[in-house]
């Protein structure tokens, strides 16, 4: 999914993205449960950072994976865990996945390049998929 699909994605779903400034240093990008997407594009350096960012963000509010900042570590890793499984699913289909490396694409910084997104989130996407049983069927 290219970062303009996902644009079109979240007009089509109502969800409206503002571009301000936001104040915590490591954040960036919020969803707001209104369906609202907040990003800070001086904190983001590439397109391929706006398309991840978005994807998790808009992952929040398609599985309603919200929780309070002042929520319990474990309430707060859940949330995240459901939202980055969510956009990994969106970014790296797991049939197109599968398709690429019977084709001979292995290399992960080669797979990453494929799909436009950064080495560490495919690093998690073929973790996240290796635990598929459905994936490994793919392969055969």
């Amino acid at each position: 999914m290219t970062l303009e699909e996902l644009y079109i994605q979240c007009d089509k779903k109502g969800i409206d993205v503002y571009y301000f400034p936001l104040k915590r240093s490591s954040v960036k990008g919020i969803a707001l449960p209104d369906g609202t997407i907040a990003l800070d594009r001086d904190k983001i350096s590439s397109k391929t950072e706006e398309k991840e960012v978005i994807a998790h963000e808009l992952a929040h509010i398609e599985t309603e994976s919200f929780y309070n900042v002042y929520s319990d570590c474990d309430i707060k890793s859940k949330q995240e865990r459901k939202a980055e499984t969510h956009a990994i699913r969106k970014l790296v289909p797991q049939n197109e996945l599968a398709k690429a490396i019977k084709g001979g694409t292995t290399q992960l910084w080669e797979l990453a390049e494929e799909f436009e997104v950064s080495c560490p989130l495919m690093k998690k996407a073929v973790e996240y998929y290796n635990t598929q049983p459905s994936f490994c069927e793919l392969l055969q």
